[in-house]
């Protein structure tokens, strides 16, 4: 199984990172390490862990359900982050020294859900703040662009914090009026007013996306599942901070106080750049 990316992340590709926040990365992944996350997540089906949701629309026979740290308790899911190339991809993406993990995720939509996944931006959901957070998404089935994550590009530098949505409808606890957030777009108007993009994928290729940028998937009503992992991966001025509100993961026991960087024991350093590059 390759340890580094099948296809190079090209000075191009850095360069579309930067600017639109966002971009599709093709064929970066071996077929023995999309077969290999399959089973992780097959067996984390089996395993819920604290942080698991159900997502499904009463009535429907689809369902669609999230995930998160299933590498604490699933070692496939760390043998993927330790020794597959996403850390290399997200550091080279963000012009990093170190990449550091923040933590994984599984979102699995069935066919036949309509279950969105409501416009948000990750950072605010987690105990991170910095610029250098890149979500690295990796589809296991093939994924049809009207089934496909969405985003919108250059969202990641609008200067604006969108508020916690639930994706079964609500706000996370401790938002509401007067919290110094504003709503998040939703799709009707995202299509109306802003450049909303999607690909058709392939198992082997990624999404990779800056933290600030505002991104939503559609239900599925394609014949076959939508399984995804994305990893969510932050380098060098990530900082630890208490929100003061809810957020998911909580990251219980991290060991660290706000202010200091993530780079700790609980959040492994995945990659560091070579000393000739540095």
């Amino acid at each position: 199984m390759n340890k580094t990316p099948l296809n190079p992340v090209t000075e191009q590709a850095i360069e579309t990172y930067t600017r639109d926040g966002i971009l599709c990365l093709r064929g970066m992944f071996d077929a023995e390490w999309i077969e290999h996350l399959k089973g992780a997540v097959s067996v984390a089906r089996t395993r819920p862990g604290p942080n698991f949701q159900n997502h499904t629309v009463d009535g429907e026979t689809g369902g669609f359900f999230s995930d998160l740290q299933m590498a604490r308790r699933v070692p496939a899911f760390t043998e993927f982050i330790t020794g597959s190339p996403v850390a290399e991809i997200a550091g080279r993406l963000m012009r990093s020294r170190r990449v550091n993990l923040l933590h994984d995720a599984m979102w699995v939509k069935e066919s036949g859900t309509s279950r969105r996944t409501p416009l948000h931006h990750d950072q605010p959901f987690y105990c991170m703040e910095g610029d250098q957070m890149c979500v690295v998404w990796v589809p296991l089935d093939p994924v049809a662009q009207d089934t496909a994550l969405q985003a919108i590009p250059g969202s990641h530098r609008w200067g604006r914090k969108f508020r916690p949505e639930r994706i079964n409808g609500g706000w996370y606890a401790g938002y509401g009026d007067d919290d110094g957030f504003e709503p998040p777009p939703d799709v009707t108007r995202a299509r109306r007013d802003f450049d909303l993009v999607s690909w058709d994928m392939q198992p082997g290729d990624c999404l990779a996306f800056h933290g600030m940028t505002l991104h939503g998937a559609p239900g599925n009503q394609a014949s076959r599942p939508r399984r995804a992992v994305s990893f969510v991966l932050v380098g060098d001025d990530s900082v630890y901070v208490e929100r003061g509100r809810e957020i998911q993961p909580t990251y219980e026991g991290n060991g660290l106080k706000s202010g200091d960087p993530i780079d700790n024991a609980y959040f492994a350093r995945l990659w560091t750049r070579p000393a000739a590059e540095a």
